[in-house]
């Protein structure tokens, strides 16, 4: 596999996310998130991977009878033929956010193992959808009825209620639940958790280059989102790069001006400005 220049990855997704959200190609899009990663990544050899995965899914599938069948035919694919599972020890892991490492390492976090889980129901006709449960993502299928379907936790199935348990084990007992949390997400939604997933992580161990290309990438999915200006100028006075900074956080002050940070950022803006000023 030639290696890719980074400004041709940045440019080929630039252009994927233009698509509809039913159009984005959720594998296709993830494994060029994970190329600015590994320049020299072979996304044929993982798409192929996942074809084959769903086609061995289809071989113990009756196409006429898309349901419980089904289903079980992509548990079984998943999480004791190719047997994926949460890496709930190395879960702040970056490799665990890379679909071409979850699908070499067997090792993943609930939304990257949901990623292949859908495509897997995708590709076999199951009608599927990605849940966005505060703090751990699901998938939510239809196969005659909704069954929620954890993927980090080897395809465990739950109910309403047993959602309800699992968002009180992470969140605590007295937390409160509302069914609303259970809406599906679309596909752009999931991308940029993912980054915002490797955000989190870059930020806390402040490796600000790689913060800075996730955060660039979520405001190429989502170019209204506010806080992202907000944060990529505080990262970019962090690297240095001050007129950045500055764009950024007016652009944040335009569209949030009732913002509860709003009396920071100004004093942020205005020490940037005057920063910029000292480097003329």
């Amino acid at each position: 596999m030639t290696r890719m220049d980074p400004t041709t990855v940045r440019q080929r997704l630039k252009r994927l996310v233009q698509a509809d959200d039913d159009g984005l190609p959720l594998a296709r899009t993830s494994l060029l998130i994970a190329q600015e990663e590994y320049l020299d990544l072979d996304r044929c050899a993982y798409k192929r991977k996942l074809a084959s995965m769903a086609r061995a899914v289809r071989s113990r599938c009756d196409r006429s009878d898309i349901g419980p069948k089904c289903l079980a035919a992509i548990g079984e694919q998943m999480f004791q033929i190719e047997r994926f599972r949460g890496n709930a020890e190395g879960y702040y892991d970056p490799r665990n956010s890379f679909l071409s490492d979850v699908l070499d390492r067997k090792l993943g976090i609930p939304i990257t193992l949901s990623i292949i889980y859908l495509e897997l129901c995708w590709r076999t006709g199951v009608s599927a959808v990605g849940v966005g449960l505060p703090g751990h993502f699901i998938v939510r299928v239809d196969v005659g009825e909704l069954i929620y379907v954890d993927p980090f936790d080897s395809g465990a199935k739950s109910d309403l209620t047993a959602c309800a348990e699992k968002f009180r084990q992470v969140h605590g007992q007295s937390t409160t639940f509302h069914p609303s949390m259970l809406a599906p997400v679309g596909r752009r939604q999931i991308l940029f958790r993912v980054l915002a997933n490797l955000k989190s992580i870059y930020l806390k161990c402040a490796d600000y280059g790689r913060a800075l290309a996730a955060i660039d990438r979520m405001l190429l999915l989502r170019p209204d989102s506010a806080s992202e200006y907000r944060d990529r100028a505080v990262v970019c006075q962090e690297i240095g790069f001050i007129s950045q900074a500055c764009a950024d956080f007016q652009t944040y002050l335009q569209a949030a001006p009732g913002a509860p940070d709003a009396k920071d950022i100004h004093q942020a803006l205005a020490t940037a400005i005057a920063r910029r000023g000292w480097s003329n």
